[in-house]
């Protein structure tokens, strides 16, 4: 039974309207089609007529966890001086906001207010150690007299200080600053077909190898090693406790059999 014209909803039966044209109908879109293309869900509108209450931030740490640079504060690396050309100084991470770090130059110790943000995909930075494979000088930017100053009271000079400030520090990997991986989150380089082991659902002590078969914004499809086909897919977020790096299970004398009921090529 067909519908009559007014008994259609009104988005529907208001959103073209014809006009004729030298004896022929031309389609006119009206306003009304952009407006509907154009109209955004609004969240606030859907909450307030349907009385729902949002789910809080806090149940969603997960996610807060992804977004972050795989750049921990702490980590030290070698940053060209902008003043000085091929003399690099050493710098701290404070802190990350994605491709972002903040940065501190050795010798300002808990003084912050000189720190400086620096983006990984512009700025020259390397790993603690690249200066002195690559026959660079190492010292604190010629312009800053106070930098030198604070060192130059302590120390005899900048070899001395370095080796007090980096004994048992840390240094940023060098496959975040050079090459393909670059700048790039802890959840971009799980790249589809890479491999890790997948803990059973039902035997906390059975490991199994997965194949990483699509990754959305950390949320992988996995398949386990030895099925050609996707029936037995799992999906399950990167920082589940279930996923382990392959030769976790080895390392941890733990058992690696297939799942049950998930037998090859099935």
């Amino acid at each position: 039974m067909q519908s009559r014209p007014q008994d259609r909803p009104l988005a529907l039966s208001a959103g073209k309207s014809h006009s004729p044209t030298n004896g022929r109908e031309e389609q006119v879109h009206s306003d009304a089609d952009s407006m509907e293309e154009e109209a955004d869900f609004n969240w606030e509108e859907y909450l307030e007529e349907t009385g729902a209450t949002a789910a809080p931030h806090t149940a969603f740490k997960h996610v807060d966890i992804s977004l972050q640079s795989s750049f921990q504060p702490g980590m030290k690396l070698e940053v060209a001086n902008k003043s000085s050309p091929d003399t690099y100084w050493v710098a701290t991470i404070v802190t990350t906001c994605g491709q972002l770090l903040l940065l501190r130059f050795s010798g300002y110790g808990d003084d912050r207010k000189a720190d400086f943000w620096c983006d990984v995909m512009a700025a020259e930075l390397h790993p603690v150690g690249w200066c002195s494979q690559n026959n660079k000088t190492l010292q604190p930017p010629e312009d800053n007299v106070y930098l030198r100053k604070a060192i130059k009271e302590k120390y005899s000079d900048w070899t001395d200080f370095l080796i007090q400030d980096l004994t048992g520090s840390r240094t940023a990997p060098a496959n975040l600053l050079e090459g393909p991986l670059r700048g790039k989150n802890t959840v971009d380089l799980i790249v589809e077909g890479s491999v890790m082991e997948v803990r059973d659902l039902t035997d906390p002590f059975l490991y199994w190898a997965a194949r990483v078969a699509q990754n959305i914004g950390g949320r992988l499809r996995l398949r386990h090693v030895g099925l050609q086909v996707d029936t037995h897919d799992t999906w399950l977020f990167y920082l589940d406790v279930r996923l382990r790096p392959l030769g976790w299970a080895q390392e941890n004398r733990l058992s690696l059999e297939p799942p049950a009921g998930k037998g090859e090529g099935s």
